[in-house]
């Protein structure tokens, strides 16, 4: 197999994997600030002993770094709740696309950092971005689960958004699976004392693979395939995460989207795909929720 090839393979699988993570918010009996503690715990860990092993460095120049990399824990660490909090309320289906519009969120909130103004391509596309979430959501009620669920998503979606932007503009020098060791250990304080433990031993079965493999693994196999792919290539492969979310939902959790709501997906990921082919300059390894 060629080097482009492993790496396609890499980045398919990893995108797959990081897909099928909404299904633990489902099938774990716990909260979502429980359930994002032990992932964490369990991926930073994973994430150490992985560095360690391949003797690479981990500690972080001078005190700027290392209090971005606090802030941007603890965004993480609330991003990660919302998005769970949201599964948890509503389906996959609402809360991965509402999740998903990020990439335009990103795109609108550069500019603040950057200087410079918003291009009217980036507002119509945030404009059909919410079309498109508006269309997932079955009803638009104010006592409306799926509302809630999508407003959930939609909070998490822009945390995502500052802390991805936030990372390329202060932090691009460090390698994705050091940054998100560093992150996830900053999550696990923060949250440490809100969570409690999973009552069954299947549970913590399934915690281990959220946190080793569909977290730790997943992420460093995304990082990997960067070394013979460029990073708009990847970007764009990752907006197949909602498909893989939305598809096994359907087939795990028997939540089938109606035909409105598959048109409004495939119009967040027509915006999404968009957004990261016109930005060829992201960096992929940091663009992964």
């Amino acid at each position: 197999m060629s080097p482009v090839a492993r790496s396609l393979f890499e980045v398919n699988a990893s995108v797959l994997l990081l897909g099928l993570v909404p299904l633990f918010a489902k099938l774990i009996p716990l909260d979502a600030v429980s359930i994002i503690t032990w992932r964490s715990l369990i991926g930073a860990a994973a994430l150490i002993a992985w560095l360690a092993w391949r003797r690479e460095r981990w500690w972080l120049q001078g005190w700027r770094h290392r209090a971005l990399v606090v802030l941007l824990g603890v965004i993480m660490a609330v991003h990660w709740s919302t998005y769970f909090q949201a599964i948890q309320v509503a389906t996959v289906a609402v809360a991965v696309v509402a999740m998903f519009t990020w990439p335009v969120m990103a795109v609108l909130i550069e500019p603040l950092f950057h200087g410079g103004g918003w291009r009217a391509r980036d507002l119509g596309l945030a404009a059909l971005a919410l079309v498109g979430v508006a269309l997932v959501v079955p009803e638009l009620s104010l006592a409306s689960e799926h509302l809630a669920g999508a407003l959930w998503g939609l909070g998490s979606a822009l945390l995502f958004a500052v802390r991805n932007v936030l990372h390329r503009c202060y932090l691009t020098g460090y390698p994705g699976t050091l940054m998100m060791a560093w992150q996830l250990v900053v999550i696990v304080l923060c949250l440490a004392t809100f969570s409690r433990p999973p009552a069954a031993a299947g549970d913590w079965g399934l915690l281990v693979l959220l946190g080793a493999v569909f977290t730790a693994f997943a992420h460093s196999l995304f990082v990997t395939s960067m070394r013979h792919l460029p990073a708009k290539s990847a970007g764009m492969i990752s907006c197949l995460q909602p498909v893989y979310g939305i598809v096994a939902a359907a087939l795990v959790l028997g939540e089938v989207p109606p035909p409105l709501a598959v048109l409004g997906a495939l119009l967040v990921l027509g915006v999404a795909a968009a957004e990261t082919a016109g930005v060829p300059r992201r960096s992929a390894t940091r663009d992964l929720p």
